[in-house]
């Protein structure tokens, strides 16, 4: 790296200076905007620009960031080579991009491990508050559609070959940690029977069953009727069901904000369809609540809106530090109605979407951590699908009693010696020496084909 003297003093003084302020503001939803910055020879950029140190990247665009030189990271926006100085290079736009000073994107790591344990919580050790484990669910969602919306426009593109690798790599992603924790069911439910201790651990009878099982395809329909019908070995798998199929619509909805709407509007239309078509049986809950949450639509609107927060986020971020009073107040409010009446089995899950929606938009940035907080994302996957046997287990082989705090904290800590010892091991091991074989389709500068998204203005189309 060319040394510091090449470079005028006073005008990086200036920009470290500016960078410290934005990293050791007071915690908040955005950093404080700066302004008045002066045009120079060799640091051009906007007036009322806002720039981050994040990770390493040497593609180019108009995102409106600082980068660090280093190893070449996938990103987004136009392929213009950036103005550089030793070490540096400046993006330009009006984008406010969060300093990465890594908490933002571990915070998110952490975060989701905390949804997890909600989930386990409800079901292991339930304290009479369920609706805090659907708004976990949407959260689930809101937070996947995000992070492959993002994906795609900054790995994979959405030409044939990138679309190809995408699916590849969800399905090295995704199955591998399922297959063993369905593997381990099966098999403690042939040899003890669980299931007089959780009545939704069984094993399929038929053939159709097990390939449902097999392939998470088949196991939620438009209606829950069909989940009901349908054993799942891994009782959580319904979700994971869901996420795969509106990962499959994202390849097509997710290019563009218009389209996503229209996805939103497609779960919308389909939600309220099958509320009114209701049948009279008590499994769909009181007021049809099942029919709007164990349901195949039902993911639509919480990935739609994790894709919009892609193309928006600046705007949120700019616009949650601006109102950031209001904004936490609006949503108090819309968490304590959701606590109430009938906001729990109407609202409730619709507002775990808004508040990750809101995390995503102010604390994301596209940095992958490393070491314990890999691991704890990483862990958080797995206990949310194991965390069913595990408990069943332990209440078997141990003397703990069901629906307890020690069997919850039992579980949790079985969930992550599961992790550790074999489930994180073997992604990392399928990341090294597969996953990375699956090349994206990028450009010659190392980037996602252009689909006309650069900086804060998306083609809508």
């Amino acid at each position: 790296m060319p040394q510091l003297n090449q470079v005028d003093r006073s005008i990086f003084r200036r920009m470290l200076r500016r960078v410290c302020t934005v990293c050791f503001a007071p915690i908040g939803l955005a950093p404080r905007p700066l302004s008045g910055e002066t045009r120079t020879s060799k640091i051009k950029y906007l007036e009322q620009s806002q720039f981050s140190l994040v990770a390493p990247c040497s593609c180019c665009s108009n995102s409106g960031t600082l980068y660090q030189k280093g190893p070449r990271r996938p990103c987004q926006g136009s392929m213009e080579r950036d103005r550089r100085i030793p070490g540096f290079s400046i993006r330009r736009s009006e984008a406010c991009i969060n300093v990465k000073i890594g908490v933002t994107f571990n915070m998110l790591e952490v975060v989701r491990f905390l949804l997890s344990a909600v989930v386990v919580e409800a079901h292991i050790w339930p304290l009479k508050i369920p609706w805090f484990a659907w708004e976990a669910v949407f959260a689930f969602y809101t937070l996947s559609g995000f992070l492959m919306t993002m994906t795609l426009h900054r790995k994979y593109g959405f030409t044939g070959p990138g679309l190809l690798a995408f699916c590849i790599n969800r399905i090295l992603r995704l199955w591998p940690a399922y297959l063993v924790i369905l593997s381990i069911t099966v098999a403690a439910l042939y040899v003890a029977p669980l299931g007089e201790i959780y009545g939704l651990l069984r094993i399929p009878q038929t053939s159709g069953e097990w390939v449902a099982n097999f392939t998470l395809i088949g196991l939620v329909g438009s209606d829950f009727s069909h989940m009901v019908s349908m054993p799942l070995t891994v009782p959580n798998s319904w979700s994971l069901s869901i996420e795969v199929v509106c990962c499959g619509l994202l390849m097509y909805f997710g290019k563009t904000p218009r389209r996503l709407l229209a996805l939103a509007a497609l779960g919308a239309t389909g939600v309220t369809y099958s509320t009114i078509t209701c049948g009279q049986e008590a499994f769909y809950g009181q007021y049809c609540f099942q029919n709007r949450y164990a349901v195949l639509q039902a993911g639509f609107i919480p990935f739609s809106i994790g894709g919009l927060v892609y193309f928006y986020q600046p705007a949120m971020r700019k616009l949650l530090g601006k109102y950031r009073i209001p904004a936490f107040a609006t949503f108090g409010l819309a968490f304590l109605l959701s606590c109430v009446s009938a906001g729990p089995l109407t609202i409730a899950p619709f507002i775990g979407s808004i508040v990750m929606a809101a995390l995503l938009a102010a604390y994301f940035d596209p940095y992958k951590p490393g070491g314990v907080i890999d691991f704890i994302g990483r862990s958080s996957y797995h206990l949310f699908l194991s965390h069913w046997i595990l408990a069943a287990l332990l209440i078997k082989l141990s003397p703990l009693q069901p629906s307890t705090f020690p069997l919850f904290v039992a579980t949790l800590m079985a969930g992550l010696l599961l992790s550790g010892g074999v489930l994180v091991p073997l992604e990392r091991w399928i990341d090294r020496r597969i996953r990375q074989t699956v090349r994206p389709a990028l450009d010659q500068n190392g980037c996602a084909p252009l689909v006309g998204v650069t900086g804060q203005n998306p083609a809508i189309g």
